[in-house]
């Protein structure tokens, strides 16, 4: 599952890229058809947040199948059901993917500049094979892990990677919950 979170009105807390050609899309699927494999293509589709840009749209519909192409706001739902959430950029869906399983971040490292605070995670997170640089080197280890990707994913080093990222992020919990439940209490 490959998810793209794009805004037209970005307000993130780190540098990044807003026009889609930046992000290379297109190269992004082409590569994942030709490396990744069969018995893993099967599986794999795009599940962006939401859709909104028309040119997103026609570069999805060349490069997958209309069944690999899920519906507008079915993300939180979808997220449950993956194996692995391959993720393209470091944003709300990113760490919504974190939070619920087996989740990677390919990114171009000069593109996607962490602020200095959390420049130490990202070191982490790539050593245990979370974010990758390469697309090569993450569809590598996609293909070998695949067979019993929690081996990866529920190893101490990178549960201990992957929780202190989202306690530095402030991730952990569910901050619509305590916001709901301290409104409900003032």
């Amino acid at each position: 599952m490959v998810i793209n979170e794009t805004n037209p009105y970005p307000a993130k807390w780190e540098d990044f890229p807003v026009c889609l050609d930046n992000l290379k899309l297109d190269f992004f699927l082409k590569k994942f058809q030709l490396l990744l494999n069969k018995k893993i293509k099967k599986n794999f589709f795009v599940c962006p947040k939401y859709f909104h840009c028309p040119k997103f749209k026609k570069i999805l519909r060349r490069n997958l199948e209309i069944n690999q192409i899920k519906k507008n706001f079915s993300f939180s739902k979808e997220l449950d059901n993956a194996k692995l959430v391959i993720c393209d950029n470091p944003q709300t869906a990113f760490l919504d993917a974190l939070r619920t399983g087996p989740t990677i971040l390919i990114i171009k490292k000069n593109e996607w500049r962490p602020q200095d605070i959390l420049k130490k995670n990202y070191k982490e997170l790539e050593k245990n094979k979370i974010i990758f640089y390469s697309l090569d080197k993450a569809i590598k280890h996609i293909n070998e892990n695949w067979d019993d990707i929690n081996k990866w994913w529920l190893s101490n080093k990178t549960k201990k990677a992957v929780n202190r990222f989202l306690n530095d992020m402030n991730c952990f919990d569910n901050s619509v919950d305590k916001w709901a439940t301290y409104l409900n209490k003032n």
